[in-house]
């Protein structure tokens, strides 16, 4: 039988990595106070995904004769095949193991995995570079997380490849401009005032809201937006889409995951990828613009088109404690630079406060 020996710290994607990487037969964790919900949450993933039973022993992590003691409770049998991974959990649980691994003469398995995804065999002095994949759900799954609906962005750029090609063609344009400003900014604010329980199609059908210059219908289930009585632009989607895309900024946020093809693969890429709403959360848009895959860390975007408060900072830096752990990333992308916001001291402490929670900033022209 092959076992998997691990030491459980506050970040546990190492620890799955390696599980994955080695594919035991049985795994034992150690854990401490401090990990105790890290460690049930890896758990969980492992059992309930891979059916590989795990066995769990609560050390202190400071106190090296209380984890060779959990360790010497292990029932070995001299054909097992012991695989003692002394990354992760506190510097004495790893001593304590590492010297478990020599009394049981099996210290040629002990091994390391460091940040850049090598695992270390120490007394063979090589190294395997683990290129597993994790899956995006495992991911969030072993931060006692889970995703309620997503899409993938090859899905996305094939729905609306018509209505994002007009976009492209038309975003720096006077008249998409003024779109934004009398037609869009104007339905939003209608369906804010009003708990966005009124549909776009109710709203344009029945004349809700004036739009200064633009006249909208909607016949046979196709959206015509006219200016000044020429024809602006078609749409045929569906009305979730077409609210997605036109009134609700998903066409910047689908240009934005178009760029950042550039740097990570669109197999990778997800739009609007829902949480549950959390009880602790002030903010009930449970949310992420974009999440990226990046086989190694979870990458949080967000995008806005328009203005940016210090609310959406707060936001950005939530979403990533709570779903991405340790060693994910979040990144603002922003139409314009965040100078040029019409209050230059607002948009400086922005700036720092990005600096300060270590969310990464470009507008979409730098991705």
């Amino acid at each position: 039988m092959k076992i998997l020996i691990s030491l459980i710290g506050k970040e546990v994607i190492g620890n799955f990595r390696v599980f994955k990487y080695i594919k035991p037969d049985k795994v034992v964790h150690l854990y401490s106070d401090d990990t105790k919900v890290y460690n049930q949450n890896l758990v969980n993933t492992i059992e309930n995904s891979y059916n590989c039973k795990v066995e769990s022993f609560d050390v202190g992590g400071f106190d090296y004769d209380s984890c060779l003691q959990k360790l010497n409770l292990l029932t070995i049998n001299e054909d097992d095949e012991i695989i003692s991974n002394i990354s992760g959990g506190t510097k004495i649980m790893s001593l304590a193991l590492y010297a478990f691994a020599h009394e049981i003469k099996q210290a040629e398995n002990v091994c390391y995995f460091d940040t850049n995804q090598n695992l270390h065999w120490l007394n063979k002095k090589t190294k395997d570079n683990v290129t597993t994949e994790i899956l995006l759900e495992e991911y969030i799954e072993l931060q006692g997380q889970k995703i309620t609906s997503k899409v993938e962005l090859k899905d996305a750029l094939i729905k609306f490849k018509d209505d994002l090609a007009f976009v492209k063609k038309s975003q720096f344009g006077e008249t998409w401009k003024a779109f934004l400003k009398d037609v869009v900014a104007v339905f939003r604010k209608y369906k804010e005032d009003r708990r966005n329980e009124q549909s776009i199609f109710k709203i344009i059908s029945q004349k809700l809201v004036k739009t200064k210059g633009f006249d909208l219908t909607i016949q046979d289930y196709k959206l015509s937006v006219k200016n000044n009585d020429a024809l602006f632009f078609e749409s045929s989607l569906i009305e979730s889409d077409l609210d997605f895309i036109y009134f609700s900024a998903g066409w910047f946020e689908l240009l934005s995951a178009q760029a950042l093809q550039k740097k990570y693969s669109q197999d990778h890429i997800y739009l609007s990828v829902k949480f549950p709403y959390l009880s602790n959360q002030s903010s009930d848009k449970n949310e992420v613009d974009i999440l990226i895959n990046d086989n190694g860390k979870l990458i949080f975007v967000e995008c806005k088109a328009g203005e940016v408060k210090s609310e959406h900072i707060d936001r950005i830096k939530n979403r990533k404690d709570t779903f991405g752990g340790l060693i994910s990333k979040s990144i603002l992308v922003t139409r314009f630079p965040l100078e040029t916001n019409f209050n230059p001291h607002l948009s400086k402490n922005i700036v720092e406060k990005c600096k300060e929670y270590g969310i990464e900033y470009k507008t979409i022209k730098q991705l």
